[in-house]
C-alpha cells in the first residue's frame, strides 16, 4: 500500500495542485446547456452513480496507449505485446492499491460491480436456482445507523448449526446515506464463526482505503467488488473483482471463450490454471482495464489521507446547512461516519408533503445546473427502512399502482409517479469550496420555493420525469459533429492536413508551456511540451521536439508566453501540423504527428510519465 501512495511526491509539491489539475481537466467540467431559464454551467454531482473522464488520462491513452493497441491473447508481435505488458500494469496498480496478497486474485469483468457479484455466485458455485433460493437475513441497524454487531453475532450463532456456507455481504458505505461501515471489525466477527466476508465497495472504492489484508486478526476479506467507472477518470472501465483464491471453486469459467482454455483437441480440453486466464474469456474491455488502473493511480496521487480530509470537511459543511433547513429531511443518522453523500426529500412546508424527487432534481438541474439523481438508487429496501415506509404502506402504495394496469384502464395511478424515491447528490473531495457553497445554496433554495413552480412543469406518466411545460431542449444526434469525418470526404472545402485528412478550423488564443522559445524575427518557435486554450484544452500536443513556424496574422506575447493564431503551423518539412482559418468557433482538435518508431512506451505505474 506505501509504494502506491508515496507517488503523488514524485509529481506534485503539494496537495491542492493535484486538485486543481483534475478539476481543470475533467472533460465537460465548464459545460453548459440551455434550459428553460436560460444557459447553465454544469455542476456535477453524481459521482455516486458515475465518473467523469480526465483528459490527462485520455491523452495518456492516446499517446501511449491506442498507438500500440492489439488485442492481448498474444505476445508474439510488439503491439500485443505492449498491450499485454500495459494491461498487466493495469492490475498491478489495483493488487497494490488494495493491498492484494499472493493468495488473492484481481479480475476485470463486465461492466460493473454487477458483473463482479454475478462472477462470484459463479465461482462458489451459487447460480444453481436450489442453492440461490436458500435464506437472506438482513441484520439489524443500530440507531446511528450502523451495522448492530450484537444482533450479527447472535445470527451467526444460530446460523452456524444449520449451514454449511455462510456468506455475510456488506457494503463499505451506503449509496444512500453514504454511512460507513467498520469493514475490518465486521469481517473479524464473521470469521470467528467461519463465515466468508464478501465487501461492496462500489461506493467507498473512490474515496476510501481498500485493504485485503489488515494486520488485525481474522479481518482479512474474502472478496471485494467496485466499480472503476465510478472513479474520476475512470469512464468506460470493466468492474473489478479482487478475491482469495479458495473462492474460486468452479471447474469450468462463468463464460468460455477465447484465452480460457490451456489446449483443445478433437475430444479433450483442458481450462487454464490461471484463474484470470479462466475467468477473462474473449477480448476483454482491454483499453478500459488499463483506464481503471489509471484512475486508481490518480486516487493513489492524491491520497487517501488528503480525500478523507476533504470529504470530512465536506460533510460539515452540508449537514450545517442542510439540518437547519425547515424543508429538508436528509436520510440516515446525520451523526455517523459518513462520505458527503446526501439523499433528502423536500417537504412543501404548509402540507408536510414531499415534492416529487424527480420535480426537484429537474428545478436543480434548470435553475442551477445541478446534476443530481432522482429515485431509489437501487436500494429499495434499505430506502423503504429510511423514509420509515413499512411493508404495509409499500403494499398498498403498489396497490393503487396495479389496479392502474388492468385491461379496462380503470382505476389506478402509473407507479413511476407514485414509487417512492429521493434525490440524491454527492460532493466530491476535488471540488471547490465555492461550488459547493453553491451547491447547497440550490439546494436551499429550490427547498424554500421549488413548490412555486409546480405550474411550470408536468409529469410524463410513462417515466416519471418532470418537464418543462413549453420549453423543448434542442438534442443533438450522435455524429452530427464529427468534422474528421465529414472534412475527408472527396471534395471537401474544409483544410486539410497533409496525412489523414484532418482540419482543425479555430481561431483561439493559446498558451505555449514548457521549453518553447519563440523568435520573433523569423517568427519561429521550438515546441517542446504542448499548447492548450483557455478553457485547459490541448489542441496542439508533442513530447519531441519541432521546428515551427507560424504564418499570417499570429502575435506572440514575451511576457504571458501566449500568441494568438490566425492562420497555421508547419513543421520543417513545410506539413502543416495545426491549422486554423478564419474566425470560426469550432474546436476541433488535432494531436501533432509524433515519430513512434524508435520510442518505447512509458510504464503505467510511472506516475510522472502518466500527468504532462
Amino acid at each position: 500500500m506505501g509504494s502506491c501512495k508515496s507517488r503523488v511526491a514524485d509529481v506534485y509539491e503539494n496537495n491542492e495542485t493535484i486538485l486543481e489539475v483534475i478539476r481543470n481537466q475533467t472533460i465537460g467540467a465548464k459545460s453548459d446547456y440551455e434550459g428553460p431559464f436560460g444557459r447553465k454551467t454544469m455542476i456535477y454531482c453524481d459521482y455516486t452513480a458515475s465518473g467523469r473522464a480526465l483528459q490527462f488520462t485520455e491523452d495518456y491513452i492516446t499517446e501511449h496507449v491506442l498507438p500500440f493497441y492489439a488485442n492481448t491473447h498474444s505476445t508474439s508481435s510488439a503491439t500485443a505485446r505492449i498491450t499485454t505488458r500495459y494491461r498487466a500494469n493495469a492490475r498491478s496498480i489495483i493488487r497494490k492499491c488494495v493491498n492484494a496478497g499472493v493468495d488473492d486474485e484481481v479480475i476485470f469483468t463486465g461492466a460493473g460491480t454487477t458483473s463482479a457479484i454475478h462472477k462470484v455466485i459463479h465461482s462458489l458455485q451459487l447460480n444453481d436456482p436450489d442453492v440461490a433460493s436458500q435464506t437472506i437475513i438482513r441484520i439489524k441497524d443500530t440507531p446511528s445507523g450502523e451495522i448492530n454487531y450484537t444482533d450479527l453475532t447472535r445470527l451467526l450463532v444460530d446460523c452456524q448449526s444449520r449451514y454449511s456456507l455462510i456468506i455475510g455481504a456488506f457494503s463499505a458505505a451506503s449509496n444512500i446515506t453514504g454511512i460507513l461501515t467498520d469493514t475490518d471489525a465486521v469481517s473479524a466477527i464473521l470469521h470467528s464463526y467461519g463465515a466468508l466476508a464478501f465487501w461492496d465497495y462500489a461506493t467507498a472504492a473512490p474515496y476510501l482505503p481498500i485493504d485485503m489484508n489488515p494486520r488485525t486478526e481474522l479481518s482479512h476479506k474474502d472478496a471485494v467488488y467496485f466499480s472503476p467507472h465510478k472513479f474520476i477518470g475512470g469512464v468506460s472501465t470493466p468492474g473489478v473483482l479482487v478475491a482469495k483464491h479458495a473462492v474460486f471453486r468452479n471447474p469450468v469459467p462463468e463464460g468460455c471463450g477465447g484465452g480460457t482454455v490451456q489446449y483443445v483437441f478433437r475430444t479433450k480440453h483442458g481450462y487454464s490454471q490461471s484463474i484470470p486466464e479462466r475467468e477473462e474469456g474473449g477480448t476483454p474491455a482491454i483499453v478500459g482495464s488499463i483506464r481503471a488502473g489509471l484512475a486508481l493511480q490518480v486516487k493513489a496521487m492524491v491520497g487517501e489521507t488528503n480525500i478523507e480530509e476533504r470529504d470530512n470537511y465536506f460533510c460539515r459543511m452540508a449537514l450545517r446547512k442542510l439540518r437547519k433547513h425547515p424543508n429538508i429531511v436528509i436520510l440516515g443518522n446525520t451523526k455517523a461516519r459518513r462520505l458527503p453523500i446526501f439523499s433528502i426529500l423536500i417537504k412543501h412546508q404548509s402540507s408536510k408533503k414531499s415534492l416529487h424527487y424527480n420535480f426537484v432534481a429537474r428545478l436543480l438541474n434548470d435553475l442551477y445546473g445541478l446534476q443530481v439523481r432522482g429515485g431509489c438508487a437501487c436500494a429499495g429496501p434499505y430506502a423503504l427502512d429510511l423514509m420509515g415506509i413499512s411493508e404495509e404502506d409499500i403494499d398498498e402504495i403498489y396497490g393503487h399502482s396495479a389496479r392502474g394496469h388492468r385491461k379496462d384502464g380503470k382505476g389506478g395511478i402509473p407507479w413511476n409517479l407514485i414509487k417512492p424515491g429521493f434525490v440524491r447528490f454527492n460532493l466530491a473531495y476535488f471540488l471547490t469550496e465555492e461550488t459547493v457553497k453553491y451547491v447547497l445554496h440550490a439546494v436551499s433554495m429550490v427547498a424554500s420555493h421549488g413548490w412555486r413552480l409546480l405550474p411550470l412543469y408536468k409529469p410524463d406518466i410513462k417515466t416519471g420525469e418532470w418537464n418543462h411545460r413549453t420549453f423543448k431542449p434542442k438534442w443533438q444526434q450522435l455524429g452530427e459533429e464529427l468534422h474528421v469525418l465529414k472534412s475527408s470526404k472527396p471534395g471537401s472545402k474544409h483544410n486539410r492536413h497533409k496525412e489523414g485528412n484532418i482540419s482543425v478550423e479555430i481561431s483561439l488564443s493559446v498558451e505555449v508551456k514548457k521549453q518553447s522559445k519563440w523568435n520573433v524575427r523569423t517568427r519561429r518557435f521550438f515546441i517542446l511540451g504542448y499548447i492548450c486554450d483557455d478553457q485547459g484544452t490541448t489542441v496542439f500536443r508533442t513530447k519531441i521536439s519541432l521546428s515551427v513556424e507560424v504564418k499570417k496574422q499570429s502575435k506572440w506575447n514575451v511576457r504571458t508566453r501566449r500568441f494568438f493564431i490566425l492562420g497555421y503551423i508547419c513543421d520543417d518539412q513545410g506539413t502543416t501540423v495545426f491549422r486554423t482559418k478564419d474566425q470560426v468557433k469550432d474546436t476541433s482538435i488535432l494531436y501533432a504527428k509524433e515519430s513512434s518508431a524508435n520510442r518505447v512506451p512509458g510504464n503505467l505505474e510511472h506516475g510522472r510519465h502518466f500527468v504532462s
